[in-house]
Parts: structure tokens; sequence; C-alpha cells
């Protein structure tokens, strides 16, 4: 019996060698072979949708007919408009990271510390801002704030002035600031939240213990732990104020860098300006990702000491406290909604002149979007948004995949690069895909409606790789490979047991893919170049650009955006939880 023992548990062991060590066409070896093809056609999508426009308009920069020059960059030095433009640029960024930060710290601490009535539906509205289109919320802030608007209408009515004041200068940058600010703060809260909520609350805990301080607490402890946070969320906000087109555009500021590209499309095939002044601003958001990098490589001995090892208990306020929270907070939000406000009174107003609000109301600018030109705008939005968030959840699943689970041995290289979109304006990589695609089959005079696509695509492809490669890192190993031991094939392990376990990573990334290709303005304003092939942010600025009752369309449109965004958002918050905070941390 123990020789018969011993032969059985022989051959057991040589049949599960087998099966942990399948040959070249067994399943396992399928699946690298499987990512192998997978993988090489991400490198292409990326080098024709990604590297092969910035090595374009790297190109067109420095080269010339007689070869390699550098007399397209002494050109750009030697004009005092570009510095001009470029100043501009630098103020708006800075002034607006500086309020972001202003309103956003505030928030991260009450939301750290204090726990209170009604604290997710008033943090769900702040985020709504994020979502809302600073594009739209330009158009409600003009009637608000323009010469006779509800402004100036309510102070003379009360006999507070006497003439209008002027908040809406043409060479006034205030209007610019103001709007980034409503539309950027939640983005800088998140990183704030997500690292202060990351702190080890012990060590706050032995430091009052010890007698510390509040002040000294937050200067020796918090600050240190949190300061990743907080420079990932700063640059993101000054690059993306720095590089902003549509709210310039739309309050008529145009002497800053982005315009001044926008300006340069009708004259690009003879004048290199417009590529310098690309390659210009290409240069200046890679150096602020530079020194994100870097002091993120600095703070990198605080990482363990940040790690959360107990649950943090949060504190009822006191009376004064909760006071001064509600006040806050109720304060902030009927701000951000005041431009929204103003554009729903533009889209109903009938007649609206020298009063605070409209004197007459009509719905015929919503009846008129419906049997208009319009309605194409808004299908072209939902077919290139499904298309362009399909494509994104197919490529970005599989690199997170790559990512997770440590595929290829260049796993840092794949994580650096798919970041790279993420700090890569939108007015470039338009820029980009025009020069690039000119004279082609993909030429935006022909049809625009692969490039837009393609663009929404890349552009969005970091949320989705973010969002998977956590919900990837939660999942067991051992389940795919009792998968793979029971023979099941690498596609079928994948379908049935990786794709169920992520589904909700999917969906999240998924809702806000597709939510932010709808809003996308800088890509949309440059590549949609014919009417049929406008999506809902182009048909806006049109129409705002349009004669007689053109701004009351652009209102409705705007309003109709907005609904489908704040529904986009409701779906978002079931799904996201507390993964929204994670969404813009930059990894070191």
């Amino acid at each position: 019996m123990l020789s018969a023992s011993s032969f059985i548990y022989k051959h057991f062991k040589r049949l599960q060698t087998k099966m942990l060590k399948p040959s070249l066409f067994t399943a396992h070896n399928l699946s690298k072979l499987t990512i192998t093809l997978m993988g090489l056609g991400t490198v292409l999508f990326f080098f024709f949708f990604l590297f092969k426009p910035v090595f374009t308009i790297i190109k067109r920069a420095f080269i010339a007919n007689s070869g390699f020059t550098l007399a397209y960059i002494k050109l750009l030095f030697n004009n005092q408009q570009f510095f001009f433009y470029l100043v501009n640029s630098f103020r708006i960024g800075l002034i607006t990271t500086f309020f972001t930060i202003l309103i956003a710290l505030p928030l991260a601490l009450i939301n750290n510390k204090f726990t209170y009535s009604g604290k997710q539906a008033i943090f769900a509205l702040i985020t709504v801002s994020m979502f809302a289109p600073p594009f739209v919320s330009s158009i409600g802030l003009k009637y608000f704030f323009s010469n006779y608007g509800t402004v100036n209408s309510l102070l003379m009515h009360l006999g507070l002035i006497r003439e209008p004041i002027y908040f809406l200068s043409g060479n006034s940058i205030l209007p610019i600031v103001f709007i980034q600010v409503l539309h950027l703060y939640p983005i800088m809260y998140l990183s704030l939240s997500s690292t202060l909520s990351n702190i080890d609350p012990s060590i706050e805990e032995a430091s009052i213990t010890l007698g510390m301080s509040r002040w000294r607490r937050y200067r020796d402890i918090v600050w240190p732990l949190a300061r990743p946070g907080f420079f990932s969320g700063a640059i993101l906000v000054f690059i993306w104020s720095f590089t902003d087109l549509s709210t310039p555009l739309m309050t008529s500021f145009h002497a800053v860098l982005s315009v001044g590209i926008f300006h340069q499309m009708n004259e690009m095939i003879d004048n290199p300006y417009g590529y310098v002044m690309v390659f210009s601003m290409m240069c200046i958001t890679t150096l602020f990702v530079i020194l994100l990098k870097w002091v993120i490589a600095i703070d990198h001995r605080h990482k363990m000491i940040g790690k959360t090892y107990s649950t943090r208990s949060l504190a009822r306020p006191n009376r004064w406290e909760a006071l001064g929270i509600y006040t806050f907070l109720t304060s902030l939000i009927l701000v951000s909604f005041i431009p929204h406000i103003g554009v729903f009174f533009t889209s109903i107003a009938e007649r609206w002149c020298n009063s605070y609000l409209p004197t007459t109301y009509t719905l015929q600018a919503y009846k008129n979007l419906f049997s208009s030109s319009c309605l194409s705008g808004i299908k072209n939005s939902l077919f290139y948004g499904f298309i362009a968030t399909f494509t994104n959840l197919v490529i970005g699943s599989f690199i997170a995949y790559t990512i997770a689970k440590k595929r290829v041995f260049w796993v840092g290289l794949v994580d650096a690069l798919v970041m790279m979109p993420l700090f890569l304006p939108g007015i470039i990589m338009g820029f980009g895909y025009i020069i690039t695609y000119m004279n082609t089959w993909l030429d935006t005079g022909k049809n625009p409606a692969f490039l837009l696509i393609m663009a929404y695509t890349m552009r969005y492809i970091p949320y989705t790789v973010r969002v998977c490669t956590a919900g990837l890192q939660q999942l067991n190993d051992s389940l795919e490979e009792a998968s793979t031991v029971f023979g099941a094939s690498g596609f079928r392990t994948f379908w049935q047991i990786t794709v169920p376990a992520i589904l909700p990573s999917l969906l999240t990334s998924g809702v806000l893919a597709f939510s932010r290709t709808i809003l996308e303005v800088s890509e949309s304003l440059l590549l949609a170049t014919k009417e049929a092939y406008y999506p809902i942010t182009k048909m806006i600025y049109a129409l705002y650009c349009s004669q007689g009752d053109g701004p009351t369309k652009a209102s409705a449109l705007g309003m109709v955006t907005l609904f489908i965004i704040l529904l986009i958002v409701v779906i978002s918050n079931k799904f996201l939880g507390k993964k929204a905070n994670n969404l813009f941390k930059i990894t070191s």
C-alpha cells in the first residue's frame, strides 16, 4: 500500500508540475503573447497620437528649408508681444493657484478633522464646480457683471453707486481668475484631502500627548507630510490655468499665450511663429512637471511615515466652530453657482437690460435648440464621447493591467509615459494633430471626427489607468492563478475573473472620461473645422460669437450641457466614493 501511495503521489506531483509550467502553446504563454501584441498596439497608438504630433511641433520650430536653425527661436525672443502674452499667462496662473490654495486648504482641513450633518451633500456640491465647464460659466458671468448687468444694476438701485463699475474691462484678468478659481479649487482640495487623510493619526495624537501646540503640530508634522499633495495640486492647477484657452476667449481677454496660439492657426503654414509659441508653452509645462517630480523626490523620506495605520476619528465641531464651517461652506457654494445662475437667466431672458433680473422671460431658445443644427452638436458630443470612452477603457485597462501585475520589466517607464497627456495642454495636442496630419486622409479640413475621438481618448487615458491600477492592485493574484491551473485560457481568465473584479473601477473611470470629453474645449475648438462635426463646446462658441439671439442660444445649450454633466456627476458619485480623492494625486 505504501508503494501505491508513493506512486500516486509521485504522478500527482508530476501532473501538478506540468500544469504550473505550461508549454509554449498553453494558456499562460498565450496570455504573454496576447500581452505582447496588445503592448505593440498601445505603443503604436501612443506613437501616432502623442509622440509624433509633439515631435512634429519640435521639428517645425527648429527646421527650415536650409536645415536646422535657431532663427525662429530668436524671432520669438525679439517679439515684445510674446513676452507680454507670457507675462499675462504667468500672472493668471500664479494668482489662480494662490486663490485655489486659499480656498482649498481650509476645506481640506475641515474635511480631515470634523464630521457634521450634511457633509457628503455639501462636498458633492463643491465638486460639481470641477465638472461644470468654465467655458459655459463665462457667459453667465458676463451678464452678471457687465456694465448694466445684475451687480451694477442692483448697486445703483440701492443708491450705493452712481456710475457702473467696469468689472469686465477688456484689460482686466479678474474675470478669468474668478472663473478659473471656481473651476479649479476642487482639484486642489481633492489633492490636499487625499494626502491629509493618509497621515497616520497616531502621530498627531502623540504630539498632543507631548504638549505640542496646534501651530507647531501643523508646521512640523502635518505640513511635511502634506507637502507632496500640496505641490501636486498646485502645479496641476497652475498648468491648467496657464494653458487655458476657453476662459480668456469668452471673456474677451486675448493677450495670453493660449489665445495667441489659437489666432496663429490661420497663418501656421507660412508663419513659423505659431510653432515656436507652442514649443515654448510645451517647455514651460514640462519644466513644471520636472519641478513637481523633484519636489516629491525630496519629500520621499516622508512616504512611509505618511501611511495610515489606524482609523482617524473625526470630531464634532462645537457651536462656534459649526457656525464658522457652515458659513464658509454655504458662502463658497453660493459664489460657485453665481455664473451658472447667470447662464440660466440668460437662456430664458427675452429682455434683460438695465435691470438686475430679466424683465420678460421665454423658452424660445430651448425650442430652437431641438429644431436647428444645435441638436447635431449634442449628438456629435455624445457619439465622440462614447467611442472615445470605449477606446479609452480598452487601452487604459490593458496598460493598468500591465502596470499592476508588472507583466513587463519596463513598468516604471510605462507608468511615466501614460501620465504625459495629463500635463500636455489640449491646445498643444490639437495644434500637433493639425500640422501632423495636414493633407492626409486624416486632415481635419475633410472630416475631423476620427482625430477628435483620438484626441479625447489620449487626453483622458491617465484617469482610466490611475483608477483601474488601484482596482487591480487590490485583486488577489491567486484567483487568476487558480483559473489558469484549471485550464482556463488567458482571455477567459481576464474576462471572467479580472474584469468583474475591477468593474467598479472601469465604470468609475469610464464615467469620468465621458464627462470630461463632453467638456473638452481646446481640442474641440482647434480640430472641429466644419459645422456638421461640431461638438457641444465648439457649437456654444460659434453661437456665442454670432449675432442676434446667438448668446441666448449659447446659454440654452450651455444649460443642456450642465444638465448632462450633472447627471453624469450623480452617476459617478455612486461609483467613485473615496476614489475621487486619488484622481488628481500625482505619483512619484
